[in-house]
């Protein structure tokens, strides 16, 4: 979740939730195995991209499945408005 945040333009992800319920419902143990699943989970996304830093991460281009633009058209939404082109008002309406 981290990684999709980062590369939809998020400058920051919340992870608070699975901590404090680590915190909570165990130890701080349990707290460092969800802390380094997140850690893991961000540089497998890392590593599966081809991305060397987080900012290289908030550059890669986001793809769209046939199946993603559908739902979107049918909604009558254009994809293109979720695109980081388009946020950066490099692509025109």
């Amino acid at each position: 979740d981290v990684a999709k945040a980062i590369a939809l333009g998020a400058t920051a992800a919340g992870v608070a939730y699975p901590l404090l319920q680590a915190a909570v419902e165990g130890t701080t143990r349990d707290v460092m195995v969800e802390l380094e699943k997140t850690i893991e989970g961000l540089k497998t996304a890392m590593y599966l991209t081809g991305c060397q830093t987080v900012e290289e991460l908030g550059a890669i281009p986001i793809m769209f499945s046939a199946e993603m633009i559908a739902t979107l058209n049918s909604l009558g939404l254009d994809y293109a408005r979720f695109t980081r082109a388009w946020r950066r008002g490099v692509m025109f309406p």
